[in-house]
C-alpha cells in the first residue's frame, strides 16, 4: 500500500531546499552536511510576504518554520537573513500561517 507523508514533516534541510525551488532565483538555502547544525539558514532579499512555502511552512519573526503545522511534534526552523547579513527578523517581526 502507497504512503504519503506530509510536507510540514518533511526534515528542514528537504523543505529549505523545495523553498528554493519554488522561488528560483529569490531564495538560496545553506545547510551544513551534519544535523543539527548552527550555520543553517536560507538567504533572501525578497519580502517574506512575496515568497512562495511548501505546504505546512512559513515565516514567523525570522525563521522558516513547521511550528504549527507538524502532526509528528517535532517543529524545525532555520533562521532567514538577507544578503546583507541581517536577520529578517528585524525588518519583517510579523508571521505568515497559510492555511
Amino acid at each position: 500500500m502507497a504512503k504519503t507523508v506530509k510536507m510540514c514533516d518533511i526534515d528542514v534541510n528537504i523543505a529549505a531546499r523545495v523553498f528554493e525551488m519554488l522561488n528560483p532565483g529569490q531564495v538560496r538555502s545553506f545547510a551544513s552536511s551534519k544535523w543539527p547544525s548552527s550555520w543553517c539558514y536560507i538567504q533572501t532579499d525578497t519580502e517574506p510576504r512575496k515568497l512562495i512555502y511548501p505546504e505546512g511552512w512559513y515565516y514567523a519573526r525570522g525563521y522558516f518554520t513547521n511550528r504549527r503545522t507538524t502532526t509528528c511534534e517535532t517543529h524545525q526552523k532555520i533562521k532567514m537573513m538577507r544578503s546583507d547579513g541581517v536577520s529578517w527578523a528585524k525588518k519583517a517581526n510579523y508571521a505568515i500561517l497559510i492555511s
